[in-house]
Order: structure tokens, then C-alpha cells, then sequence
């Protein structure tokens, strides 16, 4: 019994230790948070200091794939560039409204694309971004 639980737990502590993600935050002068970096363990995740110093662009690391949305806030058009997709493959970009209505899908998304939200309110859109089987969510704020 006592083997059993102990590789048991040792499974446990491993999963924990390994599915961890590392999100690291940009400030502006006055303390406001003006970016995001979530990495995800992948085989690569390592991220210049550069992209990390740039501000007003969100980063995320999905598996070996380099996703950045900007400018968030927006006015009216935000761009997102999808860095080491996978030649062939496409990713899926949804915006919804908070209530779950999706309001644009572009599909066939290779590196860089633009979402132009003027035609929409002012308000809280989330971004679901499909890459590669995974997928990752963001907030997107239209001022």
C-alpha cells in the first residue's frame, strides 16, 4: 500500500511542477498594468527581453506557437500575429460578446491578421484563438 501512494503522490507533485504557466505583467509610470505575458511549458517558450519590454502588446506562448494581440484597449481595429505556425496548418480566430454571441469568425489565419471592431459598442469582446488542437482565450476591451 505504501509504494502505491508514494508513486502516487509522486505523480501528483510532478504534474503540478510541470503544469504551471508563467505569467509576468507590464507597468506603466503610474502603476497600471499595460501587458500581459503568459508563458505555457512547450519545448521552446524562451522569450526575447524585447518582446517583453514592448508595451500595449499582449503575448502568450501556446506550445511552440507565438501569439500577440495589440492594441488592447482598442478603438476600433486590433491585430494579431501568430508567430512559428506550422506551414499548412491555419489557425481559427472568434470574437464573442460577453453574453456568447459570436459576432466575427475568421478562418484560414496563417501569421498576422487584423479584426476591425468599429462596427461594434463599446464595451468587453473575448477572443478565442485556435492553433494547432489548443486554444487560448482573451479579453479584448473596445473604448
Amino acid at each position: 500500500m505504501k509504494p502505491a501512494l508514494f508513486i502516487f503522490s509522486l505523480c501528483f507533485v510532478f504534474q503540478i511542477g510541470y503544469s504551471q504557466n508563467k505569467v509576468s505583467y507590464a507597468y506603466d509610470a503610474a502603476g497600471n498594468r499595460t501587458g500581459r505575458i503568459i508563458e505555457k511549458p512547450s519545448k521552446s517558450s524562451a522569450q526575447s527581453d524585447e518582446e517583453k519590454e514592448i508595451t500595449g502588446v499582449f503575448s502568450e506562448v501556446l506550445a511552440d506557437l507565438r501569439i500577440h494581440i495589440y492594441p488592447n484597449p482598442t478603438e476600433g481595429r486590433i491585430r494579431v500575429d501568430i508567430q512559428n505556425l506550422p506551414e499548412g496548418e491555419k489557425a481559427v480566430l472568434n470574437l464573442y460578446s460577453t453574453s456568447g454571441k459570436l459576432l466575427i469568425s475568421k478562418k484560414n489565419v496563417s501569421s498576422s491578421t487584423e479584426i476591425n471592431l468599429s462596427g461594434q459598442h463599446k464595451g468587453t469582446y473575448i477572443l478565442k484563438i485556435i492553433a494547432e488542437k489548443q486554444q487560448t482565450e482573451w479579453k479584448i476591451i473596445k473604448k
